[in-house]
């Protein structure tokens, strides 16, 4: 397909999985051939930061870089021990995602990761956009996962530092995804998806992760969504099959935000939603 970069609303990127299985080379080609200006890579595993590390820079741009966070007696690590923030570096990254995800599974409190981010804010350009991060296993339905997100969205906003959501992993049918992304509001700057969730015939986990990107496209500063190419076991080395997904994607997100500019245009016509304009 030969696609043309997605609108302004939203900026896309191809990603490789949280699995640690990169070839730099096929993600810019995939991203290429799909009309995407961007990659965006998952470096939490070291696996992953050593094969990375072995390979030629891509030529095309990298949008942002998801670092594990490192833990030493059950509180972060002094950040420049962190061979990730060197790595980042290299990659010239526009947004670097810290993972808040803690030793024992939980998400850290802020009284530990304040002091951490402070450190991490001296060792990263000031070019670079600071995340935290979430994975879909820290994600549940119910009014107290809403109010942790309110209070993460006032973390941010304190801090100003944006939050970044990875979806391709377990996320639990019950997630009020409309919500969520409503709480954290234009904070929200990175969400990682997995390709078969924008199939239109998504149902399960992959519904509720497509109902959340529809909500993302629909906020007034919609984030960077990283494509993570999802294809069977067998196919996992083929270049072609992960474009395939990749396109599908692309043109699901495009009319998107077609129906959604039409609905505004409309809107704007009959004089229902005057605050759009702009």
């Amino acid at each position: 397909m030969d696609a043309q970069p997605t609108s302004r609303l939203s900026e896309l990127s191809v990603a490789n999985g949280s699995s640690g299985l990169i070839r730099l080379g096929d993600l810019a080609h995939i991203a290429e051939a799909a009309g995407v200006t961007a990659i965006s890579l998952d470096l939490s595993s070291s696996w992953a930061r050593w094969l990375v590390s072995r390979q030629a820079l891509p030529a095309v741009r990298v949008a942002s870089v998801w670092l594990g966070q490192p833990w030493k007696r059950g509180r972060p690590a002094p950040a420049h021990q962190f061979d990730q923030i060197a790595m980042s570096h290299l990659l010239n990254t526009g947004s670097l995602a810290i993972d808040l995800g803690g030793p024992d599974g939980q998400i850290a409190s802020p009284a530990i990761l304040i002091p951490w981010i402070v450190q991490t804010r001296r060792h990263v350009s000031r070019d670079c956009r600071l995340l935290v991060a979430i994975r879909g296993r820290h994600l549940v339905g119910g009014r107290p996962h809403l109010a942790e997100l309110t209070a993460l969205r006032h973390l941010a906003e304190e801090w100003d530092l944006g939050i970044a959501l990875d979806l391709t992993d377990t996320v639990d049918p019950t997630w009020e995804a409309e919500a969520a992304v409503f709480r954290l509001g234009n904070h929200l700057r990175l969400l990682r998806v997995p390709t078969c969730a924008l199939d239109r015939f998504a149902i399960g986990k992959d519904r509720v992760i497509s109902r959340a990107v529809a909500a993302a496209i629909d906020q007034g500063m919609p984030p960077e969504i990283a494509l993570v190419p999802t294809v069977p076991l067998i196919q996992v080395a083929s270049r072609r099959a992960k474009l395939a997904n990749v396109d599908r994607a692309v043109e699901a997100i495009e009319n998107r935000v077609a129906s959604m500019k039409a609905q505004r245009a409309q809107f704007l016509d009959q004089g229902l939603w005057p605050n759009l304009r702009g």
